[in-house]
């Protein structure tokens, strides 16, 4: 006869809704109960019976993942990442490949809405202006949203990126890192080690005598500069620096 949850719930002495919320890795119970009923579920090789669970909480738990190339490695990392957030929630991932077509993204949308998928993520290939199937989406009620895509005449949840503005923020750090370079470092963040310290005496009227860096040296690039000192001071004596790492660069 085959495992049932409340078998496991017996052997443990919890409550049935433990051993469900463990299954559905819920954050009511703790990590200590969730590992000792699933590697009880593990020993008795308890497979959940997902038909009837659908039919007690009204859902499927899975999520079709509608994409046009899956050889283009944006959308494998796509599919990558919705797998690695949704999986630990208890849902299964259905991915479809449209090969960009239209047509053939509208049969995989309508297969999966067979399914009862509790919900869709589509980079889709519909044209601008061809709405039918975002129609048969509203109507159907199921959640979805758009990625990295819009499609001109409907209004949908969308998650992507801004080109031009991201165009403008790769340009802006490029012209930075040629700056950097151009000053001899390509990194301004790396640590400066101070090679020589120098004894200064200042004209001010205060008279004060200061130890400031001589000579400094990148960490990274190995490049060295010289201190800055004002032009009022005087250098009385040079000396060697202990090997580490300046706070600041100067």
């Amino acid at each position: 006869m085959a495992v049932r949850m409340k078998d496991i719930a017996r052997d443990l002495g919890v409550s049935l809704m433990t051993v469900s919320k463990a299954l559905r890795n819920h954050s009511d119970i703790s990590q200590q109960t969730r590992e000792r009923v699933l590697k009880r579920m593990r020993e008795l090789n308890y497979q959940p019976d997902w038909i009837a669970r659908s039919m007690v909480t009204r859902r499927t738990y899975l999520v079709g993942l509608v994409l046009p190339d899956l050889m283009h490695s944006f959308f494998a990392e796509v599919a990558k990442g919705v797998a690695r957030k949704l999986g630990p929630l208890g849902y299964q991932i259905v991915i479809s490949n449209t090969e960009e077509e239209g047509e053939a993204e509208r049969r995989h949308v309508e297969v999966l809405l067979t399914r009862k998928v509790d919900g869709l993520i589509i980079a889709s290939a519909q044209r601008n202006g061809q709405v039918e199937l975002f129609e048969i989406l509203d109507r159907s009620k199921v959640p979805y949203v758009l990625i990295d895509r819009m499609v001109a005449g409907v209004e949908a949840n969308y998650v992507g990126v801004k080109d031009d503005d991201l165009g403008a923020l790769a340009t802006e750090h490029l012209i930075e890192r040629w700056r950097r370079a151009r000053d001899g470092c390509a990194d301004t963040a790396a640590p400066w080690r101070v090679m020589e310290w120098r004894l200064v005496q200042t004209t001010s009227s205060a008279g004060n005598t200061e130890i400031q860096p001589a000579t400094k040296q990148c960490v990274n690039c190995s490049r060295r500069i010289p201190g800055r000192t004002a032009s009022s001071a005087t250098t009385i004596r040079w000396r060697r620096a202990p090997s580490r790492p300046c706070s600041r660069r100067a």
